[in-house]
């Protein structure tokens, strides 16, 4: 009896054994499967990668794709120790992550090796292997997400377009028009800083602010912009695109050496890459230039400088029009001010009830004619020739500065002083 008792529990004790393997086959098992499940997960798309960590982010797996995907190596991964060197630690809500088990979809900026970001979808799953509490996997978004934002962009810019072309429909005057695109484009189409500025032909060469919208805070009126190629103020990419008729554009402030006198201010304010796009008359002569400054690097995509350029050159022809709207109108001003002055003269001489006592020689005479007529007689003849009224006004002359100016530098009283 106590041997077939004895080999009973030899028995039991092999069942138990038995059971643990069969229990640690089964885990094994489940960590395979859990594995396969992450592969499979990031097969499908070959810019994926996956990490493990504990509950409090610490790495327990790193897949190698990391190093492609990001850029470091072992030793900066093991330098990190943590999943939270790379993302937002409130990105993941624990107690959602325990309750439903995954969380799929979470957009998230993903920090590199070369110290910029990437956006990534990620997902966080419960999971027990490679002694790990999370599974973490991470798909790679970035082109598509700048693709979006550069079709946006667009957007934002061809909306710019049309709300100024109905602007320069609308406009009565350029200042008017020039504040209103100014701030289309810096509040439509997301700039943080747009202002105008016009070449001045003073010794400096000044480029004169006249409009802005956006945040400046006393960057336009420090910036002392020229146009002179004499000055280093002057060779930045307003000065250059006056110069040459041409757009100049930055696309990070930071390092091009075109922004080196105003890089530290613009900086400060946020600007960091930047176009310049000249304004050009009917015969294609440059007399101002329209700035606009990005929040953003690398942000100046081909598609949007067309766009822009598009923007500024019906700006200009906007400006065009308005100043020839009103050298017409002031033409017309002067001639029925002309024609007013010469019905008043007519009808002071022919009308029976005048009193011609009251006019004038001026009344009566085209000054502005007959002062022409002797300039060119001067000229012709060197004889001064003027006309006074009875009150001795003098109504028109000419030469008396030269004879005047002669007599005066030969006679000895005037040689006294």
């Amino acid at each position: 009896m106590d041997e077939i008792n004895s080999e009973l529990l030899r028995y039991k004790h092999q069942l138990q054994e038995l059971e643990k393997e069969k229990n640690k086959l089964k885990n094994h098992i489940k960590e395979l499967t859990d594995l396969n499940e992450v592969h499979q997960i990031v097969n499908k798309n070959l810019t994926g990668f996956y990490i493990i960590t504990d509950l409090k982010g610490n790495f327990t797996y790193v897949c190698d794709s990391v190093k492609s995907n990001l850029g470091y190596t072992e030793s900066d991964i093991s330098d990190m120790q943590n999943i939270y060197s790379l993302i937002d630690p409130d990105l993941i809500d624990f107690e959602e992550l325990w309750e439903k088990g995954e969380l799929k979809n979470i957009e998230t900026k993903v920090r590199v090796k070369s110290d910029n970001e990437r956006t990534f979808l990620m997902n966080a799953k419960k999971v027990s292997i490679k002694k790990g509490k999370i599974l973490f996997t991470f798909h790679d978004i970035s082109n598509q997400k700048q693709t979006e934002d550069t079709l946006h962009q667009l957007n934002r810019e061809l909306q710019a377009i049309s709300n100024c072309n109905q602007t320069l429909l609308r406009a009565k005057d350029e200042q008017t028009l020039l504040n209103d695109i100014c701030h289309i484009i810096c509040d439509e189409a997301g700039y943080r800083l747009v202002w105008v500025g016009y070449a001045e032909n003073d010794d400096y060469k000044t480029l004169r602010p006249v409009a802005w919208a956006g945040i400046d805070s006393g960057y336009i009126e420090n910036a002392k912009l020229s146009w002179s190629e004499d000055t280093e103020r002057g060779c930045g990419p307003a000065g250059i695109s006056i110069r040459s008729g041409e757009k100049v554009f930055v696309q990070d402030f930071s390092k091009d050496p075109l922004i080196a006198p105003w890089r530290e201010s613009a900086l400060q304010r946020g600007y960091h890459s930047g176009i310049a796009l000249p304004l050009k008359d009917e015969n294609a002569k440059v007399f101002g230039v329209l700035l606009i400054y990005s929040g953003k690097i690398n942000t100046i995509t081909p598609d949007e400088i067309l766009l822009l350029e598009e923007l500024a050159g019906d700006l200009a022809f906007g400006i065009t029009v308005l100043r020839t709207r009103l050298l017409h109108k002031q033409a017309e001003d002067a001639l029925q001010e002309s024609e007013r002055r010469i019905r008043l003269k007519l009808d002071a001489i022919l009308s029976p009830e005048a009193d011609i006592s009251v006019l004038e020689l001026s009344d009566i005479i085209d000054c502005e004619k007959i002062q022409k007529l002797m300039d060119k007689f001067y000229k012709l003849t060197h004889i001064g020739i003027g006309i006074i009224d009875f009150h001795g006004k003098v109504i028109v002359g000419t030469g008396w500065q030269e004879i005047c100016t002669k007599f005066h530098r030969v006679n000895p009283e005037s040689c006294r002083f």
